[in-house]
Parts: structure tokens; C-alpha cells; sequence
């Protein structure tokens, strides 16, 4: 066994070789040990009412917004109410139209589901 060892360790190179150190492993104890120990001699001071001052500016409420000058109420209700009639007559046609393209459309509010089954034999 022991010739088979060094038959083997005469070919391997040296630089293959796997060692392990241990100065890596105590010097992550020394680290650990230097952060534990600052975090243990770690004294917050205390904060007082005054620390704040000069940091935060002091609240105040908005003063409250001044109203329009020259609207009123009531204009701007028979504004809204003329521009609604406007909108009215311009989507309404006018005369027989009217009444024809209601009952049309009404005649065919329900046919919008409906499929064509009217064969095409324009494809031939």
C-alpha cells in the first residue's frame, strides 16, 4: 500500500496537490470577535425633545383657497346645461330621419348576435 501511495504522489504534480490551511479559519474567528466586540461597546446616546430642532421645519396649516372671482354658481350651471342641449341636437338628426333611424335601430337591436347563413358561392 504504502509503495502505491508514493507511485502515485511521485506522478501527481505538486501543484495539484489540495492543502489546507488554518490561518484563514482563525483569522475569520479574529474578525467576528473584533465585530461582536464593537457591537458590545456600542452606547446610543439618548435624544432629548431639542435634538430635533433646526433638523424638521415646524408645521403650519395652508391658508384656504380664495374662490374664482367673477363665476357664479349659477353661470356655470346654465353654461352646462346649454352645452348639454348642444350635444343633444348635433347627435339627434332631424325630422323623419329621426323617426325612421329609431325604428331601424330599434328593429335591429336584437339581430347584432345573430350569425349570416347565407351560403357564398363566389369562392368556385
Amino acid at each position: 500500500m504504502n509503495a502505491l501511495r508514493l507511485a502515485t504522489r511521485a506522478r501527481t504534480p505538486t501543484s495539484c496537490l489540495r492543502s489546507f490551511g488554518t490561518a484563514s479559519v482563525a483569522r475569520a474567528d479574529i474578525i467576528t470577535d473584533l465585530y461582536l466586540k464593537g457591537i458590545k461597546e456600542y452606547k446610543p446616546r439618548a435624544s432629548s425633545a431639542s435634538d430635533s430642532e433646526g433638523q424638521v421645519k415646524a408645521w403650519s396649516a395652508p391658508a384656504a383657497p380664495k374662490s374664482p372671482e367673477g363665476v357664479s354658481k349659477e353661470g356655470v350651471t346654465a353654461e352646462l346645461d346649454a352645452y348639454a342641449s348642444a350635444q343633444e341636437a348635433a347627435d339627434t338628426p332631424a325630422g323623419a330621419q329621426a323617426t325612421h333611424t329609431k325604428g331601424a335601430k330599434a328593429a335591429n337591436d336584437g339581430d347584432w348576435f345573430e350569425l349570416d347563413t347565407t351560403p357564398d358561392h363566389a369562392h368556385h
